[in-house]
């Protein structure tokens, strides 16, 4: 993360091997510069300085000239310029709160630094690395990788990278409950940063740090007196991404004190000014200032507003596993100065996607409809098939019957004509019963 802190709302301004956040002048500059750059190794370098120093106000800019930095490097195998192309857009994603993005090309950037040895490369992602961790509350973690960044850099004698070490490392030990080591690393930043002049960007994050740790400690006079030099610095640098947590410390550092009109007042100043180019984790900080703000003046209508908003947002981001999901998110939020727009184009969408529903429920509904319609003709046509079949079945053993039974009767007839035919034989062969009855008594008679 390029700013991010923690839980706190400020970090340091992780750089690009050549500088911190420029002005949008020379960011044209730049930009006009790729027109004329004939040697291809500059040009990815270029690219990649476009790519971080325009993710300040424009993070789908910022992804957009971080791939083109990225294919260019792979197109000549230039490996330091990829590596540093991959940290820029690991660094993007997770300013965007997309960490598994994030984590996939720092670890890509780990790969081919330390295998080239770019210390300086490696020992800026082991700080990013720990920003990922300690903005998920796991400050063991989070503290192992800034260690291990700070010794690299301090090998390298590389002060802009041990202050900003130093930083991420008094806090994660305050976070410890650790306050010695907090506040060694603390003023160890201060005494180092003593010697640069030539960096704005990170002095300006280091008052902003500093206020903060004032503010913790209630000292109200130091925490202002830092935090006005922070805001005037990142004016000078035109760092909207820096001026919206500048102002939410302000809102902090008044709803801290009671004043809660004027917490009220910079939390406001922060979203409608400058939130178009936050992270979603920041402007949700916001939100929650503004929702206990309103609820300390009893202002429970805008409290409730905000603290629904807050609460959105938290399931949102709680419930994200991807990177479309965040994604989708961040691009929502960004849009909100203009909400009546989107209020619209979201109805008309609705409508749209309610007829394209009504459509498919039609289409579907007439799909199942000729199914069925065909599924049954099928059948019907089948049982009329069976049926006739089973007609002409019946009908042929009918016929074999009669046809079986005319046999039989024909047998039986001929049977019966040949019985009376032998008894008429019989009966004309052999003398009548009577005939020789009558001859019996005849004989008896005549004796």
């Amino acid at each position: 993360m390029k700013t991010k802190f923690l839980y706190f709302l400020l970090l340091l301004s992780w750089i690009n091997p050549l500088s911190a956040q420029i002005q949008q002048v020379q960011i044209d500059s730049l930009i006009m510069s790729l027109t004329t750059i004939k040697e291809e190794q500059e040009k990815v370098n270029t690219l990649n300085k476009i790519a971080w120093n325009i993710s300040y106000n424009d993070f789908q800019l910022g992804i957009d000239y971080a791939n083109k930095s990225i294919e260019l490097a792979k197109k000549i195998n230039y490996e330091k310029g990829l590596s540093n192309a991959y940290n820029t857009l690991g660094t993007i994603y997770s300013d965007l709160g997309m960490y598994d993005e994030a984590i996939k090309f720092y670890s890509l950037t780990l790969k081919i630094s330390i295998k080239n040895n770019y210390k300086d490369i490696y020992a800026k992602t082991y700080s990013y690395i720990g920003n990922i961790y300690g903005d998920q509350n796991n400050f063991l973690l989070a503290k192992k990788y800034f260690l291990l960044a700070n010794q690299q850099f301090n090998e390298l004698n590389f002060l802009e990278g041990i202050i900003k070490t130093d930083i991420s490392l008094s806090t994660i030990y305050k976070e410890l409950n650790l306050l010695d080591s907090s506040e060694y690393y603390l003023s160890d930043a201060f005494e180092k940063v003593k010697k640069i002049n030539n960096n704005p960007q990170l002095i300006a994050n280091l008052f902003a740090h500093k206020s903060e740790h004032e503010l913790e400690k209630n000292n109200y006079v130091e925490a202002l007196q830092f935090l006005q030099d922070a805001e005037e610095k990142f004016y000078k640098l035109n760092s909207s991404y820096d001026l919206f947590q500048i102002y939410t410390v302000y809102g902090k550092f008044y709803y801290q004190q009671k004043k809660y009109a004027l917490a009220i007042k910079y939390y406001n100043k922060a979203i409608n000014e400058f939130g178009g180019n936050t992270t979603i984790i920041f402007k949700n900080q916001a939100y929650k200032g503004l929702s206990d703000s309103y609820l300390a003046i009893e202002n429970y209508k805008e409290a409730y507003a905000f603290q629904t908003k807050y609460n959105i947002i938290s399931d949102s981001i709680n419930k994200a596993n991807s990177k479309n999901q965040l994604f989708a998110i961040e691009n929502a939020f960004k849009a909100e100065k203009n909400q009546l727009e989107l209020d619209n184009l979201k109805n008309l969408t609705y409508l749209q996607k309610t007829q394209i529903e009504k459509q498919n429920m039609q289409k579907i509904a007439m799909a199942i409809g000729l199914f069925l319609s065909i599924t049954l003709a099928f059948f019907i046509f089948r049982s009329y098939r069976e049926k006739k079949k089973a007609n002409n079945l019946i009908t042929s053993q009918k016929i074999e019957v009669e046809f079986q039974k005319k046999v039989v009767e024909e047998k039986h007839k001929e049977i019966l004509d040949s019985i009376h035919y032998a008894k008429r034989i019989q009966d004309a062969l052999l003398t009548s019963q009577n005939y020789i009855e009558r001859n019996i008594k005849r004989l008896k008679k005549e004796k």
